[in-house]
C-alpha cells in the first residue's frame, strides 16, 4: 500500500487498514531477522507458529512474511530452496524490507495474489454481517487443494491461518495431516493469540515465533503513524492502557475508550460509597445492544486496572499510568494481595456469566462494584 496510514472511518475516527494491507511494521525486529535468516540459508520451515497476545501486530507481521517471501522471485529461481538467486547479499538481512510499489507486493495486498491464500472465520449464515467463531474442516480441506495446485507466479506458496486458535476440532486434524506431510515449498504462517488451545502436535510440527508488546518507542511510532501527532502523555496513556499493543490502543481511542477510563476511575476513587446516580448512570450506557463494544472495554480496562493494583499491592510495581498511585496506595492498604486476587478472579467469573448467559449487564455492572465495596470494607 503506497499511501500510509490512516483511513477514516464514518465517524470521523482514524483506523488502521486490515493486516494484509498494512506496510507499517514496528518492534519486531528479532522475528523479522528469524524469517530473513531462514530465508537467506535456505532453511525456510515449512510451517510458523506466530503467537502472541492479541493487538501487537501479528497478522501484520504473518502479511509482512508473505509479500517478503513473493517480492524476492519467481518460480524458475530457487533451486537450492533459497530465495535470493543470482542476488545473494553477504550477510542475513535484518529486516523484512519490501516495496509497496512491487507489483507482486501490491497483488498479495490486493488479495489477487495466485500463491497466498488466508483462513480465518467466515461470515455466519445465519447473518452474513457476523463471523463465525471458528474455522471449519471445509476450509482447511480447501486450502489443502490449493497446496496442490501448480504454482502460478512464485517460487512459494504461502497460506496465513488468522487465527488458528479458531480451528475446531475436525479443522485442526485436517490441517495435522497437512503438517504431517507438507507439500513441497509451501509455508503455513499460523497466528495464534493463545497457542495453549492448539493441539500439541500442531505446535510441536511449527516453528514458534513469539511476538511481544511494543516498548514505548515503537508504541510511538505505530499510534503516531495511525492516529498522526498525538500529546506525549496520550501516547504514554493508551500504551499503558493496552499493555503495548497498539491495535488494542487503537480500538480503545475509537471507541471512547479514556473517557470510559476516567468515569471508571472516577466511581472507583468514590468507593466504597460511589455516587449512586452517576453508578446507575454509567452502568446503564454500557448495558445498551448499541454498547456492546463499550462494555467489552470497560471489561479489558477493569482487569488491566486490577492487575496492576496487584502488581502494587505486592510491591512489585508502581502503577504506570500518571493519576492512579494514589488510589492505588488506598485500596493496596485496605486489603491484602490474596483478597484482590481473588476479587480480580470473582469479578472475571462474573463478567463472563454476564456475557455468555445474557444476564443483565446493568446489574452485573453494579455487582462488580458492589464487590468491590465489599474488599474494600473488609467484609
Amino acid at each position: 500500500m503506497a499511501d500510509p496510514a490512516s483511513r477514516e472511518t464514518g465517524q470521523g475516527d482514524t483506523t488502521p487498514p486490515p493486516p494484509r494491507e498494512n506496510d507499517h511494521l514496528a518492534g519486531h525486529e528479532t522475528a523479522e531477522a528469524a524469517i530473513a535468516e531462514a530465508v537467506f540459508r535456505g532453511q525456510m520451515h515449512h510451517a510458523w507458529l506466530i503467537q502472541g497476545p492479541g493487538g501487537i501486530g501479528k497478522a501484520t507481521f504473518a502479511w509482512r512474511v508473505a509479500k517478503y517471501l513473493h517480492s524476492l522471485d519467481g518460480p524458475e529461481n530457487s533451486a537450492d530452496g533459497g530465495l535470493f538467486g543470482d542476488d545473494l547479499p553477504a550477510n542475513p538481512p535484518e529486516r523484512l524490507s519490501i516495496d509497496s510499489q512491487d507489483p507482486r507486493v501490491r497483488r498479495v495486498a490486493n488479495g489477487a495474489h495466485g500463491d497466498v491464500r488466508a483462513l480465518s472465520p467466515a461470515p455466519m449464515k445465519s447473518n452474513a454481517n457476523r463471523l463465525s467463531r471458528e474455522i471449519k474442516v471445509e476450509q482447511v480441506r480447501d486450502l489443502i487443494g490449493f497446496f496442490q495446485q501448480t504454482r502460478s507466479e512464485s517460487a512459494w506458496r504461502v497460506a496465513i491461518i488468522d487465527a488458528a486458535d479458531n480451528l475446531n476440532t475436525s479443522a485442526s486434524n485436517a490441517l495435522l495431516k497437512l503438517l504431517e506431510e507438507p507439500p513441497e515449498r509451501s509455508v503455513l504462517l499460523l497466528v495464534a493469540h493463545n497457542p495453549g488451545r492448539l493441539l500439541p502436535t500442531i505446535r510441536s510440527r511449527c516453528r514458534a515465533l513469539s511476538l511481544r508488546p511494543l516498548a514505548p518507542v515503537a508504541m510511538r511510532d505505530v499510534l503516531q503513524h495511525v492516529l498522526g501527532d498525538l500529546a506525549e502523555e496520550t501516547v504514554e496513556r493508551l500504551a499503558a492502557l493496552s499493555d503495548g499493543a497498539p491495535g488494542r490502543a487503537i480500538r480503545l481511542r475509537a471507541a471512547g475508550g479514556e473517557d470510559l477510563y476516567a468515569n471508571m476511575l472516577s466511581l472507583l476513587e468514590g468507593c466504597p460509597r460511589p455516587d449512586r446516580a452517576r453508578l446507575h448512570k454509567f452502568a446503564e450506557s454500557l448495558a445498551s445492544p448499541s454498547a456492546e463494544e463499550q462494555f467489552d472495554i470497560f471489561r479489558t480496562l477493569l482487569e488491566g486496572w486490577m492487575m496492576r493494583l496487584i502488581r502494587y499491592a505486592s510491591g512489585d510495581a508502581k502503577s504506570p499510568i500518571p493519576g492512579e498511585e494514589g488510589l492505588m496506595s488506598r485500596y493496596a492498604s485496605a486489603a491484602g494481595v490474596a483478597d484482590w486476587l481473588t476479587l480480580w478472579d470473582k469479578l472475571r467469573q462474573k463478567l463472563d456469566q454476564a456475557k455468555g448467559l445474557n444476564i443483565d449487564l446493568k446489574l452485573a455492572i453494579l455487582a462488580v462494584f458492589l464487590e468491590i465495596d465489599g474488599t474494600l470494607s473488609g467484609a
